[in-house]
């Protein structure tokens, strides 16, 4: 069985939501939208991440703000400021 490196967001129309489907009598035509990648296209498209399973990179995890755009600039700018500054206490001056 192979078995995908990426995380996953839960939702309410996952497997088992399939899977309640199939037991409840679901036919396989009312399967093929919950697993073919259908609704995983139109909840990435539309931002409606509750509709569909969604792949997400194992770097979910270091998620721990949702800053602004502004904010999110501001910080990165910062950082390269203080990296820029360290790297540049490596190199002897010329």
């Amino acid at each position: 069985m192979h078995r995908s490196s990426g995380s996953r967001i839960k939702d309410e129309n996952s497997g088992e939501s399939a899977c309640h489907r199939e037991k409840s009598g679901g036919t396989f035509k009312e399967l093929i939208p919950l697993l073919a990648g259908q609704r995983v296209r139109e909840a990435r498209e539309t931002g409606k991440v509750d509709y569909a399973p969604l792949m997400v990179g194992q770097s979910i995890g270091f998620i721990r703000d949702i800053p602004s755009c502004k904010e999110l600039i501001e910080r990165m700018a910062k950082e390269d400021k203080e990296h820029l500054a360290c790297v540049n206490k490596m190199i002897p001056a010329a």
